[in-house]
């Protein structure tokens, strides 16, 4: 089974059918699971942009902390590609509110996140993060554990404080 909103059970011989009509609505198993059209669980398909408000940032961020309590990081393979893509994104910046990120990987722009866990080299580890330019997609994480939750739980508490400081200032 493919994991993507479009697809389903048809009948079809290595592979289903696309709700969407991509190739022409019975794609292959290879070709479906490689698809940038992909939208899981209602997910921005890859390549548009999505517009965050602030409650949708903070939704957003407390499923990927949420996400990382229960699942753990995305594995190393899954930070490599999306460094990759960040590093070569428009929406990077190596400085954000003049602090540089420690892992040396820069800020996302796009996304409207200021607090330490914003750095791209937090960010990227966490297996519910999303890019806002629909570049890629949570994932599924390798594992998790009483440290992952209790990062989580600190990343919460740190960012809540963070907003807490900008709002009193």
């Amino acid at each position: 089974m493919i994991d993507c909103d479009h697809w389903s059970e048809c009948k079809v011989l290595g592979g289903g059918c696309c709700a969407a009509g991509h190739y022409g609505g019975r794609p292959s198993l290879g070709v479906c699971g490689q698809c940038p059209h992909r939208v899981v669980r209602g997910e921005q398909p890859i390549g548009t942009t999505i517009t965050f408000g602030f409650m949708d940032r903070a939704k957003a961020y407390l499923a990927a902390e949420a996400r990382h309590a229960a699942q753990g990081p995305a594995s190393p393979e899954v930070v490599a590609e999306r460094t990759v893509i960040c590093k070569g994104c428009d929406g990077r910046a190596d400085e954000m509110e003049g602090k540089a990120d420690p892992g040396g990987v820069g800020f996302c722009t796009k996304c409207g996140c200021t607090s330490k866990r914003a750095a791209l080299s937090v960010k990227l580890t966490l297996a519910g993060a999303t890019c806002p330019l629909a570049k890629w997609q949570p994932v599924t994480g390798e594992g998790g554990s009483v440290a992952t939750a209790i990062e989580a739980i600190g990343g919460v508490a740190g960012t809540v404080a963070d907003q807490v400081k900008r709002l009193l200032s």
